[in-house]
């Protein structure tokens, strides 16, 4: 129930554009991840040091960056969590590279930032595309288990507004291949 209600909020929040106090990332830089430069910020709960609070993972929609997607909903998460947000792939300040944009190479980048900040275990939410990236993680390694692929544990994994895609006339493959197969998604995501 309660993460139906933080959900909520955050959809409300940046629907409505509800102002925030803006948030002052306590680490923010470049990772060397997949052959470039991949942009990102982390804010810490106040009052906390030594990256503690429950890691939670935002990532941003198409043609948006960290400010646009996620300002007014940082402040809110960084009170009580570590809160981590990247600049996908040609998006913001991470320069494009050559290669083709897939939910599988960004999630391979998301799965790379976490090694690189030493994240073993988090929350990931993702809006519109990053709701894709999200997925794509939860599809290549379900809660608890690993398979090399995504070796990061992560509790849960939710999307906003992002299993649908009008190029499949209905669900993404990924997300109909987890229902016919028959996934928990309580019990596995």
């Amino acid at each position: 129930m309660k993460k139906a209600i933080l959900y909520t909020l955050i959809l409300l929040t940046m629907t409505l554009g509800i102002a925030q106090e803006k948030a002052i990332p306590t680490e923010s830089g470049y990772a060397p991840i997949n052959g470039m430069q991949l942009y990102y910020e982390a804010y810490l709960p106040t009052g906390q040091a030594g990256g503690k609070g429950k890691p939670f993972i935002l990532i941003h929609g198409s043609f948006m960056n960290i400010p646009m997607n996620w300002s007014h909903i940082i402040p809110l998460l960084a009170k009580d969590r570590k809160v981590v947000v990247a600049e996908m792939q040609g998006h913001g300040r991470t320069k494009d590279i050559s290669r083709e944009f897939s939910y599988e190479g960004m999630a391979d980048d998301v799965s790379g930032l976490l090694k690189h900040l030493k994240i073993e275990k988090a929350d990931i939410l993702g809006y519109s595309m990053g709701g894709g990236v999200a997925f794509q993680m939860a599809v290549q390694i379900p809660a608890g288990r690993s398979t090399g692929h995504h070796p990061h544990r992560h509790d849960a994994t939710n999307r906003l507004a992002d299993t649908y895609d009008h190029r499949f006339l209905g669900f993404r493959p990924q997300c109909r291949t987890a229902y016919f197969l028959g996934i928990d998604k309580d019990k596995n995501y």
